[in-house]
């Protein structure tokens, strides 16, 4: 069956129907700023999002290529840009996300992958290798389900294998990689759509660093554009995070999760964990 959902302490799983009742109740700001966003810009971040990055290939080779016929959990696979890397080194990958938008690009890639909110995923505990969360934690908008995503990530993992988890740092390098600024943790980052459909464009293109009160903000996003086709500015929520705040996610995991390894890495801070029972 369903694997159920893992505890906030102790030992992982929690039961079924907690795990539904989270997964009944997306907030607001998640599916208003997060998914129908992605869902809205899908194919113009697909055509600017085309590769893993360095660190995500790193932990790919170290953790996956070793072990041929590995099985990954891509949670947050997005696009699907991690699954060739995963191939790659001789591994099998299913994804998980909640932009159908997203979904969709991965179906036409011949993806295998599931709708699903991170918080309460639709796999069996403990059958996974490794497992990916790239950029995914800075979308979650409260610290309970900050919390639930990383232990529900945890628990798809059998005892000693390993996961990646990365989200957007609240201190950015002068210059970086990004080009963010960010003003506060919780933020609203504009997206420029532009018009049509079409791919291309630099990684970071259209993308400001600034909290919404820029004034150009675009109306909320509803389950259905009156013009898809219309160019538009959209803002995507993002809580970003403060040196060691990931790291703490973890704790409440302890009995049966430890941190392999915490670090900076292009404007993200970057856990890997490892499930130990």
């Amino acid at each position: 069956g369903v694997g159920a959902g893992a505890g906030l302490g102790g030992g992982p799983g929690a039961g079924i129907a907690a795990a539904v009742a989270l997964a009944e109740a997306l907030p607001s700001v998640e599916r208003q700023h997060v998914q129908q966003v992605y869902n809205a810009i899908a194919q113009q971040w697909h055509g600017t999002r085309y590769r893993a990055w360095s660190g995500v290939e790193d932990f790919i080779a170290r953790h996956v290529r070793t072990y041929p016929g590995s099985l990954v959990a891509d949670v947050g696979c997005g696009n699907g840009k991690n699954v060739p890397e995963v191939e790659a080194a001789g591994g099998f990958a299913l994804g998980t996300d909640f932009s159908v938008g997203l979904l969709d690009i991965c179906g036409e890639q011949g993806l295998e992958v599931f709708a699903a909110d991170a918080v309460c995923l639709p796999f069996r505990s403990g059958v996974f290798d490794a497992a990916l969360n790239i950029a995914v934690l800075h979308h979650i908008s409260s610290p309970g389900r900050r919390r639930k995503l990383v232990a529900e990530t945890m628990r798809l993992l059998r005892p000693g294998g390993v996961a990646l988890f990365y989200a957007w740092a609240l201190e950015q390098e002068s210059g970086g990689v990004s080009g963010h600024h960010f003003e506060s943790q919780d933020v609203l980052v504009p997206f420029h759509k532009r018009a049509g459909r079409g791919f291309g464009g630099n990684a970071c293109a259209g993308e400001g660093g600034r909290a919404a009160a820029e004034g150009h903000c675009a109306d909320p996003v509803g389950d259905s554009d009156p013009d898809p086709a219309a160019p538009r500015v959209y803002h995507r929520y993002c809580h970003v995070y403060k040196e060691g705040e990931l790291d703490l996610l973890f704790w409440h995991l302890r009995g049966w999760v430890k941190i392999n390894a915490a670090y900076y890495d292009c404007g993200n801070w970057c856990v890997e964990a490892e499930r130990t029972m």
